[in-house]
């Protein structure tokens, strides 16, 4: 499956991601795992995914991102974690994604930005955050 382009596994019923499960499909340019039932995205949940260029999470329950979930995504410049669960996004949360261009957390339930939250983040174009708790 080197020649695969973009993977879509929405609702598919996925609990969690565990370090390099599923880095053997790769090279991505598209990974799709909307409407699952993840709830945590731990560090090294997506190493190996270097050509990983957008990541959809959307509509999860994800409640808590770790200092370094989304390590191993140089390459990503979308990010969409719409309608999760996530209250608080720590410092750090999306560090190492230098290449994000659109972040997506509406409707994510977002109650507080820790200060350093967005660090790592070298120019985002578009940040959504409508529609989470003020």
């Amino acid at each position: 499956m080197s020649s695969l382009g973009w993977l879509d596994v929405r609702d598919s019923v996925i609990t969690s991601l565990r370090g390099r499960a599923i880095d053997a499909l790769a090279p991505h340019t598209r990974l799709v795992l909307s409407g699952n039932k993840i709830e945590t995205v731990k560090a090294g949940g997506f190493a190996g995914l270097s050509s990983v260029r957008e990541l959809d999470l959307g509509w999860n329950g994800i409640t808590s991102l770790a200092e370094i979930s989304f390590d191993g995504l140089a390459a990503l410049t979308r990010l969409d974690l719409y309608g999760n669960k996530i209250e608080t996004v720590k410092a750090g949360g999306f560090a190492g994604l230098s290449s994000l261009r659109a972040l997506y957390l509406r409707d994510s339930g977002i109650t507080s930005l820790a200060e350093r939250a967005l660090d790592g983040l070298a120019a985002p174009r578009w940040l959504r955050l409508t529609g989470n708790k003020p």
